[in-house]
C-alpha cells in the first residue's frame, strides 16, 4: 500500500523556483527514470527544468486526466510530479507499490510531491500502440508522432534539401512538426519558405526561440534527446540529429510569417554508407496557435 502523505517529507536544499528545484530532484534519479506530470503549472518539459533534469525523459500530460492519460506514460521506472494534494486515488489504485513523497522548504512549505514507481510487478495492464518497425518520435502527452509526410533519403554522405510541397498561411504563423522515421536516423538542419515573389526566409533549427520540444545536448549519446552537431555541410554550420538506435521527442518550429502561399523546404542530411539513409517525419498546421 502507498503510504500516507507526508511519511516520506525529503526537505529541499534552499529556496528556489519550483521548476528548478524539481530538475535538481530528477537530476538525482537514475537515467532510467522518465518523469510524467498532470498540470500546467509543474511542466516537465519548461526550459529551466528540462535543463537540469537532462538527459531524463520528460513527459507532459493534461489536466485532469484520465485513466488512458495516465497509461501513457512510459515505464516503469517513472515519477510522477504532481501540485500538493493532486495525486488521483486511481493513480495509485494503478500501481499500488508507488512511493508518494512531499518536498519541502526549509520552513515546512510543500513545494511539490512525487509519486515514484520502480517495481515492474506493479505495470498495469494497459492499451499497446499500434506496432512500429524501430523507434519513433513521440508527443508531449507521450503517444506516438504520426507524421503526415515521410521522407527518406540517400547514402549519397550530401546535404538534402527535402521539397515539403506548397503551404498557405492565413493567420500569420505556421507550425512544422519533425520527427524520426522507425530504421533512419535523422537531421533537421533547417526550415525554409519561399514566396510567391522571390522571397526566401530561412528558420535555423537550432534556434531554440523558434523551434522547442526537446533540449538538445552537446554530445551523440544513446540519450534519448536530439543532439547538436557541428559539420560544415551544415547550414550555419549546425543541425540536430538523432539517432535511430533511440526514441526521441517531436520537434515542433513555429514561425511569424507574412501570409500567403509558399513552397516549403526543410534542409537534412541524405545520409552515408555507413549509417544508412537517413529520414524524417514531417506534419505542418498552417493554423497554428
Amino acid at each position: 500500500m502507498v503510504g500516507a502523505i507526508g511519511s516520506n517529507t525529503p526537505a529541499l536544499r534552499d529556496n528556489a523556483r519550483p521548476q528548478t528545484l524539481i530538475g535538481r530532484y530528477l537530476a538525482s534519479l537514475p537515467l532510467t527514470v522518465v518523469a510524467c506530470d498532470i498540470s500546467e503549472s509543474y511542466d516537465v518539459q519548461v526550459r529551466e527544468t528540462a535543463f537540469l533534469a537532462a538527459p531524463h525523459l520528460l513527459v507532459d500530460l493534461p489536466a485532469n486526466p484520465t485513466t488512458a492519460d495516465l497509461q501513457r506514460c512510459p515505464g516503469p521506472p517513472f515519477v510522477w510530479i504532481l501540485g500538493p494534494g493532486q495525486w488521483p486515488q486511481r493513480g495509485c489504485a494503478l500501481w499500488p507499490n508507488g512511493v508518494e513523497s512531499q518536498h519541502q522548504l526549509s520552513n515546512g512549505s510543500i513545494v511539490f510531491m512525487t509519486y515514484l514507481v520502480d517495481d515492474h510487478t506493479s505495470t498495469p495492464v494497459r492499451p499497446v500502440p499500434t506496432p512500429v518497425q524501430g523507434n519513433y518520435s513521440y508527443l508531449p502527452d507521450g503517444s506516438p508522432f504520426i507524421p503526415d509526410q515521410t521522407f527518406i533519403g540517400n547514402t549519397s554522405s550530401t546535404a538534402w534539401e527535402i521539397h515539403v510541397g506548397p503551404v498557405t498561411i492565413e493567420n500569420g504563423r505556421l507550425a512544422v512538426q519533425i520527427g524520426q522515421v522507425p530504421g533512419h536516423d535523422a537531421a533537421y538542419d533547417y526550415l525554409r519558405l519561399i514566396s510567391a515573389d522571390g522571397r526566401d526566409l530561412r528558420f535555423e533549427a537550432e534556434d531554440g526561440q523558434a523551434t522547442t520540444g526537446d533540449v538538445p545536448l552537446p554530445d551523440p549519446a544513446i540519450d534519448g534527446h536530439w543532439w547538436r552537431q557541428t559539420f560544415d555541410l551544415f547550414s550555419g554550420k549546425q543541425a540536430l540529429l538523432a539517432q535511430k538506435q533511440e526514441r526521441v521527442p517531436a520537434l515542433r518550429t513555429l514561425i511569424e510569417v507574412p501570409n500567403g502561399t509558399y513552397e516549403l523546404l526543410i534542409g537534412s542530411f541524405a545520409g552515408d554508407p555507413a549509417n544508412g539513409a537517413f529520414g524524417l517525419g514531417v506534419t505542418v498546421d498552417t493554423h497554428a496557435d
